[in-house]
């Protein structure tokens, strides 16, 4: 398959690029929500998660509290395990070593952004209150769409395909996010809300308010785990 440019829907994202209108059009938790879990795709579409995993189980043992009868030879077969899996995926790929490094990137970012205890690189550059961590989450998720698995490949896929990132994001829990934000909105914009917060109603209408909400909010979260 050619390598292409992007696909027509990521062009979504360069709003968020280019201008600062993430708080107009989303809120700054979500876009981060977002781009992290477009991250994670990408870390699971390239079996790095595998690879980390049974070399982090080869590194620290197998070890574990167990409700079985454990012994050396169990210990040994366990390992034997692992080993034989991890040898199975053989030489890392070029594929793994970009989400590798434009993950670490975005780790990096992410903590080096505004660390207080020192000045940040959004300080540096001149643009801290423009820059925000879903502007950098978004910008690393755009790269994974633009640059190819293979550096030495133009023509390979994508770090992250769109189709990949379709299939595996949780759409359900944007949705009950984006819900939940509309939700918090109105509840803010409503009249009966914010009388409810004046004082002339005095403590007694305010207890009332605040202990009906808790209740129903308590009631729809159980039924939210129970789905």
């Amino acid at each position: 398959m050619k390598w292409k440019i992007f696909v027509l829907v990521v062009s979504v994202l360069l709003p968020f690029l280019l201008l600062p209108l993430a708080l107009s059009s989303y809120e700054e938790g979500y876009m981060t929500f977002i781009g992290a879990v477009m991250a994670a795709i990408a870390v699971e579409d390239s079996n790095l998660h595998e690879r980390i995993a049974l070399k982090i189980l080869l590194l620290v043992g197998t070890k574990i509290k167990q409700k079985m009868n454990y012994n050396d030879e169990s210990k040994d077969g366990f390992y034997e395990i692992i080993s034989k899996r991890y040898t199975r995926l053989g030489l890392i790929s070029s594929h793994e070593v970009s989400v590798i490094f434009l993950f670490t990137l975005l780790i990096f970012l992410w903590m080096f952004r505004d660390p207080k205890f020192i000045p940040g690189w959004t300080s540096a550059l001149g643009f801290k209150s423009n820059v925000g961590d879903s502007t950098v989450a978004v910008s690393i998720v755009f790269l994974m769409f633009f640059l190819p698995s293979n550096f030495r490949d133009l023509n390979s896929r994508p770090i992250l395909e769109w189709k990949t990132a379709t299939l595996k994001f949780p759409w359900g829990v944007v949705l009950l996010f984006g819900a939940s934000s509309s939700l918090a909105q109105g509840c803010t914009d409503n009249w009966s809300f914010r009388h409810a917060d004046s004082e002339a109603n005095g403590p007694g209408i305010t207890i009332t308010w605040t202990s009906s909400c808790y209740h129903l909010l308590q009631h729809r979260s159980n039924h939210i785990i129970c789905s």
